[in-house]
């Protein structure tokens, strides 16, 4: 069904482009009479020369090369026009270094408290208060 559609299209192709190299007008078209069965179409395999649209060699006026002129007059900016300057920083004062958060003097307190002065009365009197 494809193969033979796309036949007959192509026939039609040949057809129009037969009739539009000739210039001949195509006749009105009557309907034929029911009896008589429409002749086929025979399949011309051999395309019409198309004439090629002849080549336009020339620019249009905006699309030209640019002149040296021109060329001279925008001349790029120098390397360094981008880059920015140095800016002078003042020495800051070195951080003072931060001291032990509150866990850490909790378990210094502790420490202390337990391992300095009569350890063995203190470890008794924790064991007296878990106990």
């Amino acid at each position: 069904m494809l193969d033979q559609s796309q036949v007959a299209l192509n026939a039609v192709e040949q057809r129009l482009a037969l009739l539009e190299v000739s210039g001949v007008k195509t006749p009105e078209t009557t309907e034929p009479a029911a009896s008589e069965p429409a002749p086929s179409p025979e399949i011309i395999l051999e395309q019409a020369p198309v004439a090629a649209p002849e080549l336009i060699w020339e620019l249009p006026p905006e699309l030209e090369p640019i002149t040296a002129a021109a060329a001279e007059a925008s001349r790029p900016p120098p390397a360094d026009a981008w880059k920015p300057e140095p800016v002078a920083r003042e020495p800051q004062q070195p951080t003072a270094p931060r001291g032990p958060n509150f866990i850490e003097r909790a378990i210094s307190g502790a420490r202390n408290w337990l391992f300095g002065g009569n350890t063995v009365l203190r470890v008794g009197v924790v064991l007296l208060f878990l106990g």
